[in-house]
């Protein structure tokens, strides 16, 4: 183990159930004043998962100001970007006709500075010999 994982964990530790929940209250607060903002999906974890807050809270750097921008500014991405309707039966969030075969790409949408993100559907083979697995 690396002296930056030991310092990770520890960091980590250092989430009080209090700065999660202030985390909660205020992202619900934005909930409350307009519910279109975030996914249905993210809105539910909000209310359920709490190590969902600690990454917001450990990206804050202890700052709640900034934890809370990161948060609603990833939900909202989440949201624009269809995240949580996602999956490989419907690659848009909606229901696709196209048929997927192994070893293609589609493209998926674009990043906030413009890159394309495409999608790769593939199938992994290893072929090892036991000698190079135990040397």
């Amino acid at each position: 183990m690396t002296k930056e994982m030991v310092t990770d964990a520890e960091t980590v530790r250092k989430v009080s159930p209090e700065e999660i929940e202030q985390l909660r209250q205020a992202l619900e607060n934005l909930v409350n004043e307009d519910s279109s903002l975030f996914h249905p999906a993210d809105i539910r974890r909000l209310q359920e998962d709490t190590s969902f807050f600690k990454r917001f809270v450990l990206a804050g750097k202890g700052d709640m100001g900034r934890a809370i921008e990161i948060a609603r500014k990833a939900l909202e991405w989440r949201k624009s970007f269809g995240i949580n309707d996602f999956d490989e039966h419907s690659p848009q969030g909606a229901a696709s006709t196209r048929h997927l075969c192994v070893n293609s790409y589609f493209p998926y949408g674009k990043t906030r500075s413009g890159a394309h993100i495409r999608e790769y559907y593939g199938h992994v083979t290893l072929l090892l010999s036991s000698e190079w697995l135990f040397r």
